[in-house]
């Protein structure tokens, strides 16, 4: 049931792998979730308060997938957050993968996008992330990858 899932607090969510007195630390943290929220929000600036004491800490946080029919304006909170990396979808490689495709060098179609609520460019970065073709796929082959 949805209403009983709950992130804990920022600080606890963040603090992860980064327990005082161990011997590493995790430097790289990965949030792939987030809201439809477009503007600083209470929590992409705790995000930011955060992050800004850890130097030797990389968030990367998903902009979101809100960007259907190129709309703008859509990349929510944390992704807003001025301190971490957010990470949008590009489309894959041309036309031997998907005739629909126009490359790596445009955004998926349901990728969020910029600008943020305060006007600052976001995502920081886009990486393949539609019609990825696995190792063991085969090109035309609808599922080729699940088991028998």
């Amino acid at each position: 049931d949805k209403k009983d899932l709950l992130l804990p607090p920022n600080t606890e969510l963040l603090a992860t792998g980064r327990v005082d007195g161990m011997s590493t630390k995790a430097h790289i943290h990965s949030a792939s979730w987030g809201s439809a929220i477009n503007f600083y929000s209470f929590q992409a600036r705790q995000f930011d308060d955060i992050i800004f004491g850890e130097e030797d800490l990389l968030v990367n946080v998903a902009a979101g997938n809100s960007g259907r029919f190129d709309a703008l304006n859509t990349v929510g909170s944390p992704a807003v957050s001025k301190n971490i990396l957010s990470v949008g979808a590009s489309q894959s490689a041309p036309p031997g993968i998907d005739p629909k495709q126009d490359g790596p060098a445009y955004l998926a179609d349901f990728s969020s996008r910029g600008t943020t609520g305060d006007g600052r460019m976001k995502p920081d970065l886009v990486a393949p992330g539609e019609t990825i073709l696995s190792a063991g796929a085969r090109p035309g082959l609808p599922y080729s990858c699940d088991p028998p």
